[in-house]
């Protein structure tokens, strides 16, 4: 299963989204979108986004209950 995380600079729930999930010993990519405007353009307003094996589960923040689901 592939995790990944979209962020941006200076972004306080993306850092939140990101220490979540190391708390939850979630292995996942952490992608930076500042400056990509092609991933600005798709996740630009939503970010935080997780997406998993390429389906977004989580946008514009995250529920901490369903991140057990994410282990792996």
């Amino acid at each position: 299963m592939g995790v990944v995380l979209y962020v941006r600079q200076d972004c306080p729930l993306c850092d939140e989204a990101s220490a979540a999930l190391k708390r939850f010993s979630v292995d996942f990519d952490e992608v930076d979108i500042t400056g990509n405007e092609e991933l600005e353009s798709v996740h630009g307003r939503f970010v935080p986004v997780v997406e998993v094996d390429g389906s977004e589960v989580f946008s514009g923040g995250m529920d901490p209950a369903a991140l057990a689901e994410l282990r792996h």
